[in-house]
């Protein structure tokens, strides 16, 4: 199961939530044995980011794998990330992503 967090700067609109929970679904089979439908995206907007102390409109997205997952693909779903966030207004270089892979995770009563 796929888990993404986007924390963005500003407010979203419903509209704004939903293209980016669609267009994230959409993407990810770009990544090996993942699919929308165990895809959980959790959005938060108005949140303060900071860079470089100053505040500024941007995002931070948080991708956590269940298992690991190789270079090549990651960073063609990078890019279609960035590519998501630019439509919505955001500048690439205020856009960051992160990527976690866990050995173990628990779902559906258990431990995998």
């Amino acid at each position: 199961m796929p888990y993404i967090a986007v924390n963005v700067s500003r407010s979203l609109s419903n509209d704004e939530k939903e293209q980016i929970k669609t267009n994230l679904g959409a993407k990810i089979s770009t990544l090996p044995n993942k699919s929308e439908a165990r895809l959980m995206v959790q959005i938060s907007d108005n949140c303060s980011l900071y860079f470089a102390g100053n505040e500024c409109e941007g995002a931070f997205i948080d991708v956590r794998l269940y298992g690991s997952i190789e270079l090549q693909y990651k960073k063609e779903y990078t890019e279609q990330i960035f590519d998501i966030m630019s439509d919505l207004g955001f500048k690439k270089e205020f856009v960051y992503i992160s990527y976690l892979e866990f050995e173990n995770w628990g779902t559906n009563g258990s431990l995998k």
